[in-house]
């Protein structure tokens, strides 16, 4: 039994039916959960932590600030961005300083700012859409 649990801990997670349902799952939970500038845990969460945590709640480490998730993600082209990957977004000094999770449909699910609660929005909002940068992920095919 010990031999096929580590074989199973040897699989990529593509392999696993559901791990983008999950971790989109696993985000709505948290809709209306106040967000908080740098911190993380205890359900307060900037956007990036909220990013990072929903992943970790789904067995995947992610950095811990968007920009640093930006670089190490594999950058997914618009057409072909499935639910659970991430989207950024250029908000601050015009480098990537936001982050959300993608939902389909052009929505994402992401901690807004100080003040605001975790929410879904449309990427194509005049807000964003301005600000888009693009697609990457985490989860492999």
């Amino acid at each position: 039994m010990k031999l096929f649990l580590i074989f199973l801990m040897l699989i990529p997670f593509s392999l696993f039916p559901g791990k983008r349902e999950d971790i989109v799952s696993t985000a709505k939970k948290f809709i209306g959960v106040r967000y908080k500038s740098k911190k993380y845990g205890n359900y307060v969460f900037d956007c990036s932590g909220f990013v990072a945590y929903v992943f970790s709640k789904n067995q995947i480490n992610l950095p811990r600030s968007s920009d640093i998730q930006y670089e190490k993600a594999v950058k997914v082209p618009a057409d072909k961005a499935k639910e659970g990957d991430l989207v950024f977004f250029k908000i601050r000094k015009n480098k990537i300083s936001h982050v959300g999770i993608y939902l389909g449909d052009g929505t994402f699910i992401h901690s807004p700012s100080t003040g605001k609660k975790i929410c879904i929005e449309k990427i194509n909002q005049a807000y964003w859409k301005k600000r888009f940068v693009g697609f990457a992920t985490f989860i492999e095919k």
